[in-house]
């Protein structure tokens, strides 16, 4: 139980003293007043809400347990006495009718408590709205729980019953919705499979037609826009619209102010994202709330499809440039192949008309062995050094094949 409850009990001050003092354990939950069927039917007491209603119905007789009264005999001095004032209800048909002329008990929880354990009586008094028929010889504890019992079966009621009313809400929300949101995830699923700004002006403008709207978009890239138009109509004016309010939320986003994405004028509603503008014309004034809802989704679709495309444009010039790149640095590997086998053919050479000379001029000049000596030595070094050279030149050949391959391999994992 939520709340404090006010506890109004519709009996003699015995009953109410009686079930006061039955509240065990929860006395501290409920506030006991004291009210009459025909004072609540009148409406002289002022209830306090939230509250609940506990009915003694033993002052009500059926006449088929009053045969004198059903007879409409006199009624004995004792049973005289006994009654209650002729305003209460007096037999049980009477008092289900008071139970339902009485206007709180339509909208609070109340129990009946009694002393009748037919089924027949005990139906009744479900069917005219009671929480709970409790025997009135039960013991505190029982008396308290069945109490507690319709308290809280009421408040769930309430709580089921604001749900109820929430989920029709949604759903009757959703059925207006759905109708036009429905073009927004068709152009979602459409615009998925465009592979180019044309493909997407195409999704775009089959959507305006289904939402009974006109427009045009413009889509920035690399310094270019890209306009298109569902009539093919060049516009200046609306290019110079749309552009401007596509660089104007641009530089309020990169301050970090926060800015909307719309812009409505007279009929017209201009949308931005990232990437691109839209503007759509011919939207009344009273469709014009509605249509930044939907064209919230549909820019945002356009803006995400349109930078998946210049990524992807992006990605295939730069497969291009790597392609280039990788096919020059192969040129000039094969050129550098080819100087130095040239320069290994040339070295080579010089090489052998060294020796050929160093070897006739020996002979002619006729010198000394130790200045032959001299001479060979001094030409088994240059021979040694170009050897070397020649060592370092297949280690650089190898180097650059290397790094050729290493490049290739790069490529293809790209």
């Amino acid at each position: 139980m939520s709340n404090n409850y006010e506890l109004y009990i519709i009996g003699t001050e015995n009953q109410a003293h009686m079930l006061s003092s039955h509240l065990e354990g929860v006395e501290n939950m409920f506030s006991v007043n004291s009210a009459t069927l025909d004072g609540l039917r009148s409406k002289s007491v002022e209830l306090q809400e939230p509250c609940v209603f506990a009915v003694f119905d033993n002052t009500v007789e059926d006449a088929a347990l009053a045969p004198d009264r059903a007879k409409g005999l006199p009624e004995s001095s004792e049973s005289s006495e006994s009654s209650e004032s002729p305003d209460e209800p007096a037999t049980v048909d009477d008092f289900f009718k008071t139970i339902k002329k009485i206007r709180p008990f339509k909208k609070n929880p109340f129990i009946v408590i009694t002393h009748n354990e037919e089924i027949d009586y005990i139906s009744r008094c479900h069917d005219v709205g009671a929480y709970d028929v409790v025997p009135d010889n039960l013991a505190p504890y029982e008396m308290s729980f069945r109490l507690m019992t319709a308290v809280n079966t009421y408040e769930r009621e309430v709580k089921l019953k604001e749900k109820l009313q929430d989920a029709q809400k949604v759903a009757f929300d959703a059925m207006e919705d759905s109708s036009e949101l429905g073009r927004v995830l068709q152009f979602l699923t459409r615009s998925n499979d465009c592979l180019d700004f044309v493909e997407l002006s195409q999704a775009i403008f089959e959507s305006f037609e289904k939402l009974h709207v006109h427009g045009s978009i413009m889509i920035f890239y690399e310094g270019e826009e890209y306009y298109f138009s569902d009539d093919e109509t060049i516009r200046p004016i609306e290019m110079r619209l749309m552009k401007t309010v596509h660089e104007n939320y641009l530089k309020e986003v990169s301050q970090g102010a926060s800015v909307s994405r719309f812009l409505t004028f007279n009929q017209r509603i201009v949308s931005v994202g990232s990437s691109c503008s839209m503007l759509v014309r011919d939207v009344s004034e009273e469709r014009q709330g509605r249509m930044r809802d939907i064209l919230a989704g549909i820019i945002t679709g356009l803006d995400s499809r349109s930078l998946f495309v210049i990524g992807r444009d992006k990605e295939a010039r730069r497969q291009v440039l790597l392609k280039k790149l990788f096919s020059v640095v192969r040129e000039t590997v094969d050129e550098f192949q080819e100087l130095y086998d040239s320069s290994e053919d040339h070295t080579l050479s010089v090489m052998d008309d060294f020796m050929l000379t160093l070897s006739s001029g020996m002979s002619v000049l006729g010198l000394t062995d130790e200045q032959e000596s001299y001479f060979i030595k001094a030409a088994e070094e240059a021979m040694n050094a170009l050897v070397s050279q020649y060592t370092d030149q297949i280690k650089m050949r190898t180097y650059l094949e290397q790094i050729l391959e290493q490049m290739q391999s790069l490529y293809k994992a790209i």
